[in-house]
């Protein structure tokens, strides 16, 4: 994101009464998951935790089909719990 781009944001943020790191994280958000990649099921938390990952689309598929597998929500804890179990693999 240019300078430029960051600064419109800003201005943005502040005609709106939004903060500035939250809509900051939304544009990371929605630039990273294009809408055919977004999970409906899962929270944007998640989304946002696997967003600056280059293996986000990969990682996610395989953390949604474990929660399945498992009959647990796809929670933040339910992540965090996920990659400490694939980082022992």
């Amino acid at each position: 994101m240019s300078d430029e781009q960051i600064a419109q944001l800003h201005r943005f943020a502040d005609e709106a009464g939004i903060d500035h790191q939250e809509l900051l994280d939304a544009w990371l958000v929605a630039s990273a998951w294009p809408p055919e990649t977004r999970q409906p099921d899962v929270p944007w938390e998640v989304h946002f935790l696997l967003a600056e990952r280059a293996d986000r689309f990969e990682v996610m598929d395989a953390f949604v089909e474990d929660c399945r597998a498992q009959g647990v929500e796809p929670t933040v804890a339910a992540l965090h719990a996920f990659l400490a179990r694939i980082s022992r693999e």
